[in-house]
């Protein structure tokens, strides 16, 4: 098998000077612009906040009495500064605004009132996380009852309630996660990601055409599936790493600044997953993450290139690339009051960022059956990819048509299902194509004469 070999040579092509130049900007763009998007994680201003928070959170963990005697304490002055203030504002001549004396952190920005805020809602996360839940269960239930079992309505409600139950009574522990909600919300990486992709490797199968040597790659032993196998295998290597290099990169920087909280914590601990229908950790979650956002980009990449090797034009490759990325973004900006809002679910950006597909439960009406949206979609993208594959695998994008003007030259031409080796095809083109066969004809004759 030459596959290996043929992929191994593609690597070599690909590490021009052009391309190394740009995936080296791109990912220090990248790390650059998310470095300074978070900079106020890297003050010391920052690091005495998150601090002071840990201190108090473990005091509440270890000894709850002491921790509620500060919080009291804390809210009789706050309602005093309060009180105070409400007084100035509302009479007397003398306005004078009062000063709320911070004991933990006093910065311009925030003091011992955002502080015990930012605690509180962490303290309190659990129970409120179980409220929700009570609440979307006893809704779903409400829902059930009121519609007939053959309806997609009950179908949805009924996977509602079998998604969510079990979680229903999960204990989430009481700790603030830091980076996570971070990172796993973050554009820049996804952006910088296909700028890299598409424009290094949307002309995987164009570059022999540059070099002269299309002709010769369809008319030779390995030239033809062979070859484009092995292009399609770099795609996917390639894509793979690319994608594995910038979506992890980022984390780098968030460990350094504001730490990384134990990735083996409730997904439902982050933000954007409280409604998460999976008991999954965090970690488990990046890894499904990781390996879901290399397939998505991956098929991205295989559209352009397979749009590249069919239409054998890179404009065309990239201004489907952009009408797609611009679609992906006109239909995220859909407001939820719209008619159309629907959509959004549908939206290529969305897609990319992956994380649409587990902050909630979300079902699809399929022939009025309730199909999982994040089961759906996953397997319409491998579909689309394994659809590309065959169509670059099968694609006769060029050839040979006619090696002379005479029709009985033409069925050689390099769409036929075998393929000529080199020197076959050297002595074709020597003795045939430019009719010296017919010198040595003429010197056999004439010897013979």
């Amino acid at each position: 098998m030459r596959s290996p070999a043929l992929v191994k040579y593609e690597f070599h092509k690909y590490f021009t000077r052009f391309h190394i130049i740009l995936l080296a900007a791109m990912f220090i763009l990248n790390i650059g612009l998310i470095v300074f998007q978070y900079r106020e994680y890297f003050t010391a201003e920052y690091r005495q906040i998150q601090s002071a928070k840990d201190k108090l959170i473990e005091l509440y963990q270890k000894e709850p009495d002491t921790y509620e005697q500060i919080l009291s304490e804390h809210k009789m002055r706050a309602d005093e500064y309060n009180a105070a203030f409400y007084n100035n504002m509302s009479g007397g001549s003398e306005k004078s605004m009062p000063v709320f004396e911070n004991q933990y952190v006093d910065f311009e920005n925030y003091g011992d009132i955002k502080l015990f805020a930012d605690v509180e809602k962490v303290i309190n996360a659990p129970e409120l996380y179980k409220q929700k839940m009570a609440s979307l269960i006893r809704d779903s239930v409400l829902r059930l009852k009121e519609s007939d079992e053959d309806e997609y309505i009950y179908q949805y409600y009924a996977q509602l309630c079998s998604y969510y139950m079990p979680l229903a009574e999960k204990e989430l522990p009481v700790s603030e996660i830091r980076g996570w909600n971070e990172f796993f919300s973050l554009q820049i990486s996804t952006i910088f990601s296909v700028i890299v992709l598409i424009g290094t490797l949307c002309d995987v199968f164009t570059n022999d055409a540059k070099a002269g040597m299309k002709n010769i790659l369809h008319v030779s032993k390995y030239g033809g599936r062979t070859s484009a196998g092995s292009k399609l295998a770099f795609i996917g290597i390639s894509s793979g790493i690319i994608t594995m290099v910038f979506t992890l990169s980022p984390l780098a920087v968030f460990l350094i600044s504001c730490g990384l909280s134990p990735a083996n914590q409730p997904i439902q601990m982050l933000n954007e997953f409280q409604y998460c229908h999976y008991d999954i950790t965090i970690g488990q979650y990046l890894l499904i993450y990781l390996l879901l956002k290399i397939i998505v980009f991956t098929s991205f990449t295989l559209l352009a290139a397979a749009a590249n090797q069919i239409f054998e034009n890179e404009k065309f490759a990239f201004v489907l690339s952009a009408a797609l990325a611009a679609s992906g973004i006109f239909v995220s900006r859909i407001v939820p009051a719209s008619p159309y809002y629907f959509l959004q679910k549908f939206s290529i950006a969305e897609l990319a960022q992956i994380n649409i597909l587990f902050t909630r439960y979300r079902g699809l009406n399929i022939f009025g059956k309730c199909v999982s949206y994040t089961y759906f979609m996953i397997l319409c993208v491998i579909f689309v990819s394994a659809l590309l594959i065959l169509l670059s695998l099968f694609h006769k994008s060029y050839g040979l048509r006619e090696f002379s003007g005479r029709k009985s030259l033409s069925v050689l031409s390099v769409s036929s299902k075998h393929s000529m080796s080199l020197l076959r095809t050297e002595f074709f083109k020597q003795l045939l194509c430019g009719k010296y066969i017919y010198v040595i004809l003429a010197a056999v004759i004439l010897k013979c004469v």
